[in-house]
């Protein structure tokens, strides 16, 4: 269990320190994937390659790990002198899909919709594995 944990905190500060380092040079495509896919895709593949129990307890402290992460990372990037700059060069309009970043990115709401975003992820992927191992297990019993 202890190495779960610790192989989703080294994850999550490796991709996160990778934002810190690029920074605001970074795309605003970059930005999603550093800040909300890539933490979610590899605390994904630890949880399910690592075996042990899942239960929500796991997916509480995992998308805590990774909430704790994203603020860290937030409040760094928030703090850089070109992150006006960032912002104003990152917004996408399409005319009828508008694309920004929120300039709060460590504000409650931002962290708790991290939090929910992994902790989602987390139980569904789980729940749907699960699925499919009861229904294989169900046809070789019939």
């Amino acid at each position: 269990m202890f190495l779960k944990y610790f192989l989703i905190a080294l994850s999550n500060i490796f991709i996160f320190s990778i934002g810190i380092l690029w920074n605001t040079r970074m795309s605003l495509l970059a930005f999603i994937l550093i800040a909300y896919l890539l933490p979610i895709i590899l605390n994904n593949i630890i949880n399910l390659s690592i075996e042990g129990t899942r239960n929500v307890k796991i997916y509480v402290i995992t998308s805590g790990i990774t909430t704790f992460c994203y603020f860290i990372f937030s409040i760094y990037f928030i703090s850089r002198p070109g992150f006006d700059y960032f912002i104003s060069e990152n917004q996408i309009d399409t005319g009828n899909v508008s694309i920004e970043i929120n300039t709060g990115l460590a504000n409650i709401e931002q962290l708790i919709f991290v939090f929910l975003l992994n902790f989602i992820a987390l139980f569904l992927i789980s729940l749907f594995i699960r699925k499919k191992d009861l229904n294989v297990r169900n046809k070789k019993f019939k």
